[in-house]
């Protein structure tokens, strides 16, 4: 195999880097097998193909209330509302911030494009 085809290995503080968050809730992650890595030399070392996966599995599960809000086209204020009625349940990342599952897509369908019945 040559050198242009290894693939290329990233650490801890890189993925962190990546998906901005602490190393961490990396290592979190890693041991609740959230994340794929090896330990080799005293060191976590995670492949770039796993990264990328992780990264985009982290990003279709959760959705912030902004983004929410504009691909919806329903404004922060109703989902805010929602959020405090309960209907939508926030959950907090590794940031302290809020975040929804987006299945908030499914209730925001749900609350505002009911098709009348004939």
């Amino acid at each position: 195999m040559g050198e242009g085809n290894r693939e290329k290995i990233l650490s801890v503080k890189d993925v962190a880097r990546l998906k901005c968050c602490s190393p961490e809730s990396i290592l979190n992650d890693i041991q609740k097998k959230n994340l794929k890595a090896t330990f080799f030399h005293g060191s976590w070392h995670i492949r770039e193909r796993d990264c990328k996966s992780y990264i985009e599995q982290e990003a279709q599960d959760h959705i912030s209330i902004t983004s929410a809000s504009m691909k919806s086209g329903v404004s922060e204020l109703i989902i805010k509302r929602a959020i405090k009625t309960g209907k939508i349940k926030p959950v907090e990342n590794t940031r302290g911030q809020k975040i929804y599952y987006s299945s908030f897509l499914d209730w925001q369908k749900e609350s505002f494009f009911k098709i009348p019945k004939r």
